[in-house]
């Protein structure tokens, strides 16, 4: 089981707060460089603490770490500008290792702050805390509402990186990052998604930029037209918000065109970058098992711990997955078969967790057999 690994991450992690509330970079180790504090790690600190809740269902951890999780909250609380967002992010505005806008109030930091927030509100809620998951949830809001509204240009219909905190004045600067977070933590109406999700697919305007020292070199940029790529860490935002938005089949795509010349080099590892100039053994560019597993099997905890769980897999794009989800109750293993309009879904479960299966978009459902810890549903395609 991964869930102790997991564990053993945010709690070492707790263990390197500094005292404004902010992890470090890495932990455990000597690490007290100031120059190594990434603020985008803390919050990235309280999603992957959420994750874990949902995957392992161990309410007794989330309710250790959390006084260390709310110093986050706070610490964002206290570098909130008049507009509910952070301008010019202190120490290493990190992200990752892409060209994107960071100047004043930056889209991606501040859309990740919605994200950790809103899942601190819901860990709270979970630990009986309420009016922290009402500070959290309300803080939240404010912060998307600002967003959507600063970041917001009509006329190429997609959001920017950056504006001045001042004068309200944006900048040119767009990346798949800004907008695929945007999908991703519903920021701004759902109306925009269709003309966001064009924008961040087209491949004529996404442009892998210049990232030193481990991207040396980028593509030709005109922050006019073109739009900010993500890099191999960041895929997996871009990944989930617009798997959420409904560009399965994409993402596949994009995840053959850009994994493809590593796995042709025969490696056996995941690269830093898609450019090979670093670290050849990164685990933070795993998104395609994750990506994978959670929408080709379509398996995700509703109840924490999988108690409840969704069966609802993506089938555009494939004719056959299969695999096994770990839970704390015991394996689910889903596999399913698409042949001549037809898709045959198996899942087989603990019998103390409960399934919710939900039709592929694009089929209906024609025969659905139930036996105890397992069930069979046939799809048929809609003409």
């Amino acid at each position: 089981s991964a869930y102790p690994l997991h564990r053993q991450f945010l709690i070492q992690a707790g263990e390197s707060q500094r005292g404004d509330g902010l992890v470090r970079m890495f932990a455990p180790g000597d690490n007290t460089a100031e120059a190594l504090t990434i603020p985008d790690n803390s919050l990235l600190w309280l999603l992957s603490a959420e994750r874990y809740l949902q995957e392992s269902g161990d309410e007794a951890t989330i309710e250790t770490l959390m006084p260390g999780l709310e110093r986050v909250m706070q610490w964002c609380a206290r570098h909130r500008g008049p507009s509910g967002l952070i301008a010019h992010v202190p120490h290493w505005h990190f992200i990752e290792w892409a060209n994107i806008g960071r100047s004043g109030e930056a889209f991606a930091f501040n859309a990740l702050q919605v994200g950790a927030l809103r899942a601190l509100a819901r860990m709270a809620q979970t630990a009986e805390r309420p009016r922290l998951a009402a500070r959290c949830a309300e803080m939240a809001d404010a912060a998307a509402q600002a967003l959507a509204a600063r970041h917001w240009n009509e006329a190429r219909g997609v959001y920017v990186d950056s504006v001045d905190p001042d004068s309200a004045v944006q900048g040119a600067r767009v990346s798949q990052h800004a907008n695929a977070l945007a999908l991703l933590f519903d920021i701004g109406p759902r109306a925009r998604w269709p003309g966001i999700a064009d924008a961040i697919t087209d491949s004529a305007r996404l442009k892998l930029t210049a990232a030193p020292p481990i991207v040396p070199e980028g593509e030709p940029f005109d922050p006019d037209v073109d739009i900010v790529r993500a890099n191999s860490f960041f895929q997996h935002f871009v990944y989930a918000g617009l798997g959420r938005a409904g560009c399965w089949a994409w993402v596949l795509d994009d995840l053959r065109r850009s994994f493809a010349p590593m796995l042709e080099t025969g490696t056996t590892t995941l690269w830093e970058s898609f450019h090979p100039g670093a670290s050849l053994c990164h685990g933070f560019s795993a998104t395609g098992t994750a990506q994978l597993s959670r929408r080709a099997l379509g398996v995700t905890p509703i109840a924490p711990g999988y108690r409840t769980f969704a069966v609802a897999p993506d089938v555009a794009g494939l004719t056959f997955a299969s695999g096994v989800i770990p839970t704390a109750h015991g394996p689910i293993a889903v596999a399913w078969q698409r042949a001549d309009g037809r898709v045959v879904v198996d899942v087989s479960h603990p019998e103390t967790c409960t399934p919710r299966f939900s039709v592929p978009a694009g089929f209906a459902l024609t025969e659905k057999a139930d036996r105890p810890g397992k069930f069979r549903a046939i799809l048929s395609a809609v003409i």
